[in-house]
């Protein structure tokens, strides 16, 4: 479920951040965008949080219809600057591809198409210097070993000639 800790939202979702190279505070919200948010997953103290400080998100049924559209809209927002991109696994459909510790999300969410495509822009952006992957439980593919294969199909073409 949704936690916040600091600057990082927990939640179900992919994000798109820039780090700053100065001490405090790291992240501003203008730096930050989250694209596949499930805003049913967070509390309502999140909801205003991410209100009050202006943060940036789209939803996981947005990104599911129209991946392309999302991260180019994402990463229009940001500033000049390093990019690192979050994979938060619990944000795909589990269905799709069981290869996350959370299985809550079963016909929910975008397939690993969609991911590689959210990949694909967001990793040749000029600005792009990180990819960091969460949540990732390969013993949940044990019945699809296949779907393991597949994601790392997704990170290798998202990652060609970067």
């Amino acid at each position: 479920m949704a936690r916040w800790t600091g600057w990082e939202w927990h939640t179900r979702s992919t994000c798109l951040v820039q780090r700053p190279l100065r001490p405090t505070p790291l992240l501003t919200p203008s730096q930050v965008a989250f694209v596949g948010i499930d805003p049913s997953a967070a509390t309502a103290f999140e909801h205003e949080q991410a209100a009050q400080l202006g943060l940036r998100w789209c939803s996981s049924v947005d990104l599911t219809r129209e991946p392309a559209v999302v991260v180019a809209d994402a990463l229009d927002y940001l500033a000049a600057g390093p990019l690192a991109v979050h994979v938060d696994v619990d944000v795909l459909d589990f269905v799709d591809a069981p290869l996350s510790e959370n299985t809550d999300g079963r016909n929910t969410g975008p397939s690993l198409a969609a991911l590689t495509q959210v990949l694909e822009i967001a990793c040749h952006d000029p600005r792009f210097r990180a990819l960091s992957i969460g949540e990732i439980n390969p013993a949940r593919a044990a019945g699809e070993p296949e779907a393991l294969l597949r994601f790392i199909a997704t990170l290798a073409t998202a990652l060609r000639a970067t």
